[in-house]
């Protein structure tokens, strides 16, 4: 696979930490970063869960961001 032309925005986060936390729409967020840490938190998801309801997932509202409704399909 080749590189991509475009820059790696976590790359000091995935480097130094292995995660990295946004704010998204005012609440602060996780991100992991590695692929080996990603498979990590799968195989250990009770360490790494959210406390969030089980089989929900919330969409926040980009009213203040886009004019353009998106729709989301969610696949299980």
């Amino acid at each position: 696979m080749k590189k991509s032309k475009f820059p790696d925005a976590f790359e000091t986060e995935r480097l130094e930490k292995g995660y990295g936390k946004i704010d998204d729409q005012g609440e602060e967020v996780t991100l992991v970063l590695g692929h080996k840490d990603i498979r990590k938190c799968a195989h250990n998801w009770k360490t790494y869960q959210s406390g969030g309801t089980v089989g929900r997932i919330v969409i926040p509202s980009e009213e203040h961001i886009r004019e353009t409704r998106q729709r989301h399909l969610i696949v299980f």
